[in-house]
């Protein structure tokens, strides 16, 4: 659930980067880099999918992937290599290595943000971040990613048969526009390319919990699970979340929940409908 992205077309004009500082790499940066058997093996393929999406067309996982850019501290061997999306920087990099310390420093200080949140690929990128930018509160978060165990979610009861009296569980997608505007959502997330799709569980014609994909990428998609402050605590988000994920089992989709460390309940929902921890990664959050 990415709950921290910033809307297209907010980058600042602070971020277009002076001398000396990084370097924003082109797609014949980043296709020339690629072919270097030593660059791969020092990346994790995750982070260098992420690299790859920023030379992709990604309008069907806007807002958050519309503004990406990748920058470095070098053309030739890398010590550093950050994605940028608005206020959500992803850093990979030699932890040992300081050549690039002024230039990173620079770099996250100028942006133009009060707030960034630096997604690191290892402990020892995060303790040298927390370090170099003490003088900006460092805080260390933990984004816990969850994917279903399919077996244990067939399991469990058929949502259908739990929906109360005067409740209603309703499918939606961007092309329910009457339904969209009807109960507030914004269009700008829900645009046709974005190809997302939610259930909701209504009480009287008005939503009062909702799962939805924050958005969808190939055939994984990423949940988002919201419930009306007065209607929790009822198993509504229960229920709703069961529709999503059984819709998504029956289309070929797979399904990531994810949540901070500090987000129990959201830990609780995860596991009671089947879902188990596989990937825990690090944020470090600062304020300028």
């Amino acid at each position: 659930m990415n709950e921290l992205a910033k809307k297209p077309g907010q980058q600042p004009e602070s971020c277009q980067l002076k001398a000396n500082s990084l370097i924003e790499l082109d797609e014949g940066h980043y296709r020339v880099l690629m072919r270097n058997p030593s660059f791969a093996q020092k990346h994790s393929p995750q982070f260098l999918k992420e690299l790859g999406n920023v030379y992709r067309s990604n309008i069907h996982l806007a807002p958050f992937f519309r503004d990406i850019r990748a920058f470095a501290d070098n053309l030739e061997s890398p010590g550093i290599i950050l994605i940028t999306k608005g206020e959500n920087v992803t850093i990979s990099a030699d932890a040992a290595c300081d050549t690039y310390d002024q230039a990173l420093l620079e770099f996250l200080t100028q942006a133009g943000y009060k707030t960034l949140w630096l997604g690191v690929t290892s402990e020892g990128i995060a303790a040298k971040l927390s370090d170099l930018l003490c003088d900006y509160r460092p805080e260390q978060w933990t984004r816990c990613n969850y994917r279903l165990n399919e077996e244990a979610f067939r399991k469990l009861p058929d949502w259908r048969s739990q929906i109360p009296p005067r409740f209603s569980v309703v499918y939606y997608d961007t092309r329910s526009a009457a339904f969209l505007k009807r109960h507030r959502r914004s269009q700008e997330c829900w645009f046709p390319e974005s190809n997302r799709f939610a259930f909701a569980t209504l009480y009287k014609d008005k939503i009062v919990s909702d799962c939805f994909s924050v958005f969808i990428e190939g055939n994984l998609v990423e949940v988002g699970i919201e419930t009306e402050k007065r209607f929790r605590r009822r198993g509504l988000a229960f229920l709703t979340s069961m529709a999503f994920i059984e819709h998504c089992l029956n289309n070929g989709l797979e399904t990531n929940w994810g949540c901070w460390h500090y987000n129990h309940d959201s830990a609780a929902l995860a596991k009671k409908l089947g879902y188990v921890l596989f990937d825990e990664g690090i944020c470090v959050r600062i304020t300028i």
